[in-house]
Formats: structure tokens, C-alpha cells, sequence
């Protein structure tokens, strides 16, 4: 998970509870089946994952304007993290990467204070799916790169893999056994004596 992007996401999250006046504002990561299975809040609360899929908010036409929170059916996640049943809910489509259905969800347990700045939490669409989409993007990164390295471990065969940069490499642990060196991330210069060494044994060798 990148962190820039969470707590940049966290802060749009207080930007918009200032703005609104609202109890909680949550930036959620909503997938095609209505499964919210990421995200950022303020205040800030646990996260463990919750279902929208029959909360009603997902097919509701939204216009931009907080409704009643009477006609939908919230999952009591959200209840415990406001402290009670909120009164009035706006709900801001964010479409992102991966997660259709993810959004901004603005929540107010009394009666809503009289801002002119709420109409204006909609504008924040766009920066929120950006945010959304490339905080997914970094975690899938991270999960193929790990699944990677999971499949170097598995041979037999000592491998030294180049980054692009030409900076940083990874060797496995057949490598680290006739490298003498720890498995893992290592500067790229840091191997090239090893290495030469290795090859001057296998000259001697043969």
C-alpha cells in the first residue's frame, strides 16, 4: 500500500469534513459486487470491510445533494464507527481502478449545519478516483512482485536479477549459498567483487 496516497486520501477526507460539517467522511473502495474492501477516514476509524450491496446507496441517483439516511440500510460497520444512526448521507461516485462502485461517503448524525461549501465536496470526485486507482495499483505492484520473488525462492538455481535501474538486485538463496552473501535486496556494486570471485573459482575449477 503506498502511504502517500492513503494519507493523501485521509487529508481530502478531513478536507471535506471541514467543508460539510460532517460526523464522518470515508473515501471507499467499492468493488463491482458492492463489497467496501478499503478505506481512508476522518475521523479515522478501524477498517475491516463491509457490504453496500443492499445499503441502497450504490443505486440511488445521486445529484450532488446530502437525502435522509431513513431510506437506506446501512451495515452496522458504519454504524459503530459514526456512533449511531446518521441522519442525512451524500454519496459521491468515484469510479477507480479495479473498484466501479468506490466513492466519497459523507455522513451527519444531527441536523446539518449551514455550509456553502457542501455543494462543492462533488468537485473532489476525480482526485479521490485518481488517488483510489493508484493506491490499487502500487498493492497489485507489490503482490506480483512478491509472487515473483516467491518464484525465484522456489529454484534450485543460484539467480541474480538486475533492477532496470542498473542500481539494486535481488539474488536468491542458491545465490546467497555461492555469492557468501545474505539473500535479498543488495546494491548492484556490492555484488560485483562476489561475483568475480566466483567466476575466478570457476576458472580454477575447470
Amino acid at each position: 500500500m503506498s502511504t502517500a496516497d492513503s494519507d493523501a486520501l485521509a487529508g481530502l477526507c478531513h478536507f471535506a469534513q471541514l467543508a460539510s460539517g460532517a460526523d464522518l467522511v470515508m473515501a471507499v473502495e467499492i468493488e463491482a459486487n458492492g463489497w467496501a474492501g478499503w478505506a481512508a477516514s476522518f475521523p479515522a476509524m478501524p477498517f475491516s470491510g463491509f457490504s453496500l450491496a443492499r445499503s441502497g446507496i450504490l443505486e440511488h441517483s445521486w445529484s450532488g445533494e446530502p437525502v435522509a439516511a431513513t431510506g437506506f440500510r446501512l451495515p452496522t460497520a458504519l454504524l459503530h464507527g459514526l456512533n449511531g444512526a446518521p441522519t442525512r448521507l451524500l454519496f459521491v461516485p468515484a469510479p477507480s481502478l479495479g473498484a466501479p462502485l468506490s466513492g466519497l461517503l459523507v455522513l451527519w448524525k444531527g441536523e446539518m449545519s449551514a455550509t456553502p461549501l457542501t455543494p462543492q465536496i462533488p468537485l473532489l470526485a476525480t482526485s479521490v478516483a485518481r488517488l483510489l486507482s493508484a493506491r490499487r495499483e502500487k498493492l497489485r505492484e507489490v503482490t506480483v512482485q512478491n509472487q515473483f520473488i516467491d518464484l525465484v525462492e522456489s529454484v534450485p538455481a543460484g539467480i541474480v536479477l538486475m533492477e532496470g535501474d542498473g542500481v539494486s538486485a535481488v539474488i536468491n538463496e542458491r545465490a546467497a549459498d555461492l555469492l557468501a552473501c545474505p539473500p535479498g535486496n543488495h546494491r548492484a556494486r556490492d555484488l560485483a567483487e562476489p561475483m568475480r570471485t566466483l567466476r575466478q573459482r570457476c576458472d580454477n575449477h575447470a
